[in-house]
């Protein structure tokens, strides 16, 4: 059991989710990490709100005009602080229902507090480096925020793309958010790197990986056994549905199981059947097991991201799994991906390219092989989830230590 000053550790967690029918990565994470905080002994009191709390055009105006700051979530998380006293409060996503007076409250009550940056959503409105056109972008950026508000990039919204623009002008540009956060944590050196380049302090960003369960040899397919390709993931345009479109014809006699749902789910199902794709096998939401068990008996796993990945859990899952990964080049796919050896990165958006890459894999099971033991030996060293506890918790304790100091 953890103790500061004699007493047992209590962290508070709070998190903005969006909507319940598809729970984000960001969303897992945190759950993740209440579980085994929990398991090491530490007090742990999770403040989760939701998007789908906004069920009226009253609620959705009411959070638009509280945006850049809400009175009503300062007291709630006020009241909240002096009645559990935690002594660090890591938050995750705070908009558009929490804000940054949240992290007001914190200040006031002298309670640090450490957010984990999923994205890039302080400096991009979307969140992803990918804009209203479905195409990777880094113009808010490189050129100016107001990029975001001229191609509507918060839902195609003008509105709401200007407000949250106007969020980040008076937080991030001001310096007042860098003043109320003790530390950032950066789940790839890609996050970090372009947040110290959008002008965030370096020594107040942290790097800590995402963790990930490391599954044991039982259940894993030897490589000669390894069969067909997974796909494991939201089925959002932002993710590569479109790639996977147009591999699937490329490969009729690769099985490809595809796992997760979304927004593109019934066309994804309708275009398997229209064109007679009796290869591919939708299976729609699974558990966390369920997907351990098919990419551990894959012979390759396809991450084909459109925007820029900021960690890539199912790149890193299917390393875990000791499962080569064929990903495309953008966000933190090249550091997580090339640089472990247990996998390929395609350079642009073709899907024949995919295909090839693909092909040349699922056809070698020496290289299958090979690929998945480095893939497994890189998991090991930067992302098993016992490590990245140890990391966080000492995060934890420099601040609960060092606080009001």
């Amino acid at each position: 059991m953890l103790h500061v000053d004699g007493v047992q550790m209590r962290i508070l967690v709070v998190h903005n989710a969006g909507p319940r029918q598809y729970p984000s990565g960001e969303l897992v994470v945190a759950q993740r990490e209440i579980k085994e905080l929990k398991a090491r002994g530490v007090e742990v009191r999770a403040h989760v709100v939701s998007n789908d709390d906004m069920s009226s055009r009253l609620d959705m105006a009411i959070a638009g005009l509280s945006l850049i700051w809400s009175p009503r979530s300062f007291r709630q998380m006020t009241n909240l602080l002096r009645e559990y006293r935690p002594h660090v409060v890591h938050v995750h996503t705070i908009l558009p229902l929490l804000t940054v007076s949240i992290l007001s409250a914190c200040k006031r009550e002298k309670i640090p507090v450490v957010q984990t940056v999923h994205n890039y959503r302080w400096f991009c409105i979307e969140g992803g480096f990918y804009d209203s056109t479905n195409s990777y972008c880094e113009d808010c950026l490189q050129r100016g925020p107001w990029r975001g508000v001229v191609k509507r990039c918060a839902k195609r919204s003008a509105l709401g793309s200007a407000l949250l623009t106007l969020n980040n002008a008076v937080h991030v540009k001001t310096g007042n958010l860098m003043r109320l956060m003790d530390r950032f944590l950066a789940i790839s050196e890609f996050v970090l790197d372009k947040h110290v380049e959008a002008g965030f302090p370096r020594e107040k960003m942290l790097l800590k990986y995402n963790g990930v369960y490391l599954p044991g040899a039982t259940g894993t397919a030897p490589p000669a056994e390894r069969k067909g390709l997974t796909f494991a993931g939201r089925l959002v345009h932002a993710r590569g549905v479109p790639i996977l479109k147009g591999i699937i014809p490329l490969l009729p006699d690769v099985p490809i199981n595809i796992l997760g749902h979304g927004p593109h789910s019934e066309e994804l199902q309708q275009f398997c059947e229209q064109g007679g794709h009796k290869h591919v096998t939708l299976f729609g939401k699974v558990s966390p097991d369920k997907v351990y068990s098919m990419m551990s008996n894959a012979a390759c796993v396809l991450v084909p991201t459109l925007h820029a990945e900021g960690f890539g859990l199912a790149a890193v899952e299917a390393l875990a799994c000791r499962t080569p990964v064929v990903a495309s080049r953008n966000g933190s796919l090249v550091e997580i991906v090339g640089k472990s050896g247990g996998g390929v990165n395609v350079a642009g958006d073709n899907p024949a390219d995919y295909a090839a890459a693909i092909r040349e894999i699922v056809t070698d099971p020496a290289r299958i092989g090979a690929m998945g033991e480095r893939g497994r030996k890189y998991a090991e060293k930067h992302f098993a989830m016992d490590s990245a506890m140890d990391r966080l918790l000492e995060i934890y304790d420099e601040l609960a230590r060092t606080a009001g100091n």
